[in-house]
């Protein structure tokens, strides 16, 4: 048995996503979309900070921090992809917004 909180469990747990790269406002609202609408467990998403080329994202809810890597490292968005870097510690993630033609 594991201690990863979930929304099985109602174990309250949060995750900090830091957006840095070639974002555009169409481009958030994407990446929002998919966190607040396909990520089990996700009660909110709320902008921390905004500032050129940075956006940090709280998520509260019940979800494992597992998810949130699994689902934005593998959801299309056509015309950009991410990449992913969890934290070494907590459920907290450093996203690369990149343009889909950009070479990895």
């Amino acid at each position: 048995m594991t201690d990863a909180p979930d929304a099985a469990s109602g174990v309250e747990s949060s995750a900090d996503v830091h957006l840095r790269g070639n974002l555009t406002a169409a481009r958030l609202r994407s990446i929002r979309n998919l966190l607040e609408r396909q990520v089990p467990g996700v009660r909110a998403v709320s902008v921390q900070s905004l500032e050129a080329g940075a956006i940090n994202l709280r998520l509260p809810g019940a979800f494992p921090a597992h998810a949130l890597s699994g689902y934005l490292s593998h959801a299309d968005f056509g015309s950009f992809r991410l990449e992913v870097t969890p934290a070494e510690v907590g459920p907290d993630l450093e996203v690369v917004v990149q343009d889909a033609e950009a070479p990895r």
